[in-house]
Parts: structure tokens; C-alpha cells; sequence
């Protein structure tokens, strides 16, 4: 690749073009590029050199409009906006409080990668939320039941959720994302019982370890007490309470206390819907 730059120098006014390589450098590349055609032909028995050629042009184009634009920016624009547009990017860098550096602490954290990339809660600032967890289960029958014996099985879940009113859009409007899979084998087939001893490792859908999109719910919040939500949402969370709830992960893991075990033999866990607040 032969990148060709024009560099402009500025001294007291006056303006001179300066060439950094000379003719013995150039042909020095043009040979290299040469060998480089040559081999490749030999070597693939391919037609390259229009490729090549056409591929050279455009980098050398791109490479000298890429050149001009960063020599000539600051120069093309007065002097009054350069300021107000690097007075816009340290407001913008001042409105963000929780960019600092901090050293982790992994003993009173809540989450194991709270600030791994110090952009986390600069990004929930800005209405961007984003939520990842792994739950791992190693469960066995101990006597009884269909088959006795231990099984291992897990569930992963990603929750993206974003704020529309802080990102500068539509006031009110929020849009969450979830995607969900499962891994293993579930030992809800060796317990013989009906109602799943552990509902998160069927979901959300059993004996398949392919990754779902099981929400893409937006919401329109009119008042603080009243909004209309429409969208793809899953029907785990429609029994909320206090005991009797953490989607099998946080709480209970028997479909029992999870939520309305008839609820989930007879309803879509994920489905198309729409509703109020």
C-alpha cells in the first residue's frame, strides 16, 4: 500500500508544500508492490492486478482526503466556533459524574463487573442500563422420583434497558430488551413430579440451547401513575410479589413458588401483548 501525503506548512503568512519522500522511496514501493502482484498471481492463479489497482486508488484517495480534512479542519472553521465546540465536549464530559476511576471493590459490589470498564454508570446517566447473569444449577434426586440422579444445568439472562427522555428522545418512553438461554440437561424430567422443581433451566424453551429474544416491550408513561406499554414480553413477571417471585433465581427455584404454576401450563411465556399501568 503507497499512501502519497501532501503536508502544508505555515510560516509568517506565507504558505509552502512540502513532499516528505522522495522518487528512490516511491520506486521502492512500486517494486515491492510488483513482487507482491507477481507472487500472488503465481501462487492463486488469479487475474489480482485490477483488483489490486482499483484497492490502491481508493486508499490513496481515502488516504489524501483523510489528510486534507485533519490539516485543513481547524483552518476552514472561525475561531468562535472551534471554541464553542470544544466548550461543548468538556460540558459534555463534566455531565457525566460517575466516569471517575475507582478501584473495584469486590467486597461490597453488588454485581461482579459493577465498573469493570468505568463506563457503566456514566452510560446509566445517559438512560442506557444493561444487566447479565448466569445462574448455575447442580441438582440431584436423592430418593424417589423417576431417576435418581444429578444433573447440571444453567441459564443465562441479558436485560437491556433504555431510557428514551435521557438520551434526548421522547419524553416518558422507555424500551426494554431481554434475551435468554438455557445449557445443560434439566433434572425436571428425573423428579417425576408435575409442577418443575426448577423452572429456570426450561426457559425459556426447554431441551434447546438456542438464544431468544424473549422482550422488546416499549413503554409510554403519560403521568408518574398511569402509561400504555405494547410489544413482545414474557409472562414470568406477571405474578410479581414479594416471596413468592426472583424469575427462579433470586428466591425459589420450584415452579410453585415462582409464580401461578397454572398460569405457566397454560399461557405463552413469551408473547405478543399489550396493556396499561
Amino acid at each position: 500500500i503507497i499512501r502519497i501525503e501532501w503536508k502544508i506548512h505555515r510560516v509568517e503568512g506565507e504558505t509552502r508544500r512540502k513532499v516528505p519522500k522522495g522518487p528512490a522511496y516511491f520506486s521502492g514501493c512500486f517494486s515491492r508492490f510488483a513482487m507482491l502482484t507477481g507472487l500472488m498471481k503465481r501462487r492463486h492463479n488469479l487475474q489480482i492486478r485490477p483488483i489490486l489497482r482499483s484497492v490502491g486508488y481508493s486508499l490513496c484517495i481515502a488516504s489524501l482526503v483523510i489528510s486534507a480534512r485533519s490539516t485543513f479542519a481547524n483552518d476552514a472553521l472561525p475561531e468562535s466556533l472551534i471554541e464553542e465546540s470544544q466548550s461543548a465536549d468538556l460540558s459534555d464530559q463534566e455531565a457525566c459524574t460517575s466516569c471517575e476511576w475507582s478501584e473495584p471493590d469486590f467486597w461490597t459490589q453488588t454485581t461482579l463487573t459493577e465498573n469493570l470498564f468505568q463506563r457503566r454508570p456514566c452510560l446509566a446517566e445517559q438512560g442506557i442500563t444493561f444487566d447479565a447473569d448466569v445462574a448455575q444449577f447442580y441438582m440431584g434426586v436423592a430418593a424417589g422420583g423417576a431417576e435418581q440422579e444429578f444433573r447440571y444445568a444453567g441459564h443465562g439472562d441479558y436485560v437491556m434497558n433504555i431510557d428514551s427522555g435521557k438520551l434526548g428522545g421522547p419524553q416518558g418512553l422507555f424500551v426494554k430488551l431481554r434475551a435468554e438461554h438455557r445449557f445443560g440437561e434439566s433434572i425436571n424430567s428425573a423428579t417425576g413430579a408435575i409442577i418443575p422443581a426448577n423452572v429456570l433451566t426450561d426457559l425459556p424453551v426447554a431441551d434447546s440451547d438456542q438464544l431468544y429474544l424473549t422482550n422488546v416491550l416499549f413503554t409510554q408513561m403519560f403521568s408518574e401513575s398511569f402509561g400504555v406499554f405494547a410489544g413482545k414480553l414474557d409472562t414470568l413477571d406477571g405474578d410479581m410479589n414479594a416471596f413468592a417471585h426472583g424469575r427462579g433465581k433470586t428466591q425459589f427455584s420450584n415452579a410453585a413458588f415462582v409464580a401461578t404454576p397454572i398460569g405457566l401450563r397454560t399461557i405463552v411465556y413469551s408473547s405478543l401483548g399489550t396493556g396499561f399501568l
